[in-house]
């Protein structure tokens, strides 16, 4: 009987981790100060590009298309021929920016899949398209990173 609320959503063709909370105190919260909280994406790129210099190149993009954001932290996490993967930490980007720093550096990034936002990581044992409910530790997380007092257990008992 209670309203699903989306929190920070995704487009339909991007991947990863999505929030869905039926508090609409702590949504507006978190929906407030999410430009502020940090988020990790998994991006494959397709292309050549300089390791050493990958994360300098990215935040110059950012800077360049004027996008509000910055990158803060790129680590490569393999992958084979054209496509290697990156994983990015970034605070203020959505998938859609990161699209737009890529192309702005003459990079294709043909998959971004998000796997943390703010205190909240994906579980990579999960299949795809399935769901788990937070635990109460992951929300108290989620209310410190929208500002709010930790609260203790508000679910009913199972």
């Amino acid at each position: 009987g209670q309203r699903w609320i989306p929190i920070s959503p995704l487009a339909a063709n991007d991947g990863g981790l999505e929030l869905f909370i039926t508090d609409g105190q702590l949504a507006a919260a978190l929906t407030r100060r999410g430009l502020e909280i940090a988020s990790e994406f998994s991006v494959r790129v397709r292309g050549g590009f300089d390791e050493a210099g990958i994360a300098r190149l990215l935040q110059a993009a950012v800077d360049a298309t004027k996008v509000k954001g910055r990158v803060t932290e790129v680590v490569l996490a393999g992958g084979e021929g054209s496509n290697r993967w990156l994983q990015l930490r970034c605070v203020g980007l959505r998938p859609r920016d990161l699209k737009q720093v890529f192309d702005h550096c003459g990079l294709e990034a043909n998959r971004i899949l998000r796997t943390r936002f703010g205190p909240i990581a994906m579980d990579r044992s999960m299949a795809r398209g399935r769901s788990r409910p937070l635990t109460d530790d992951e929300l108290n997380a989620l209310r410190e990173a929208a500002g709010q007092k930790p609260t203790g257990s508000r679910r009913p008992a199972r």
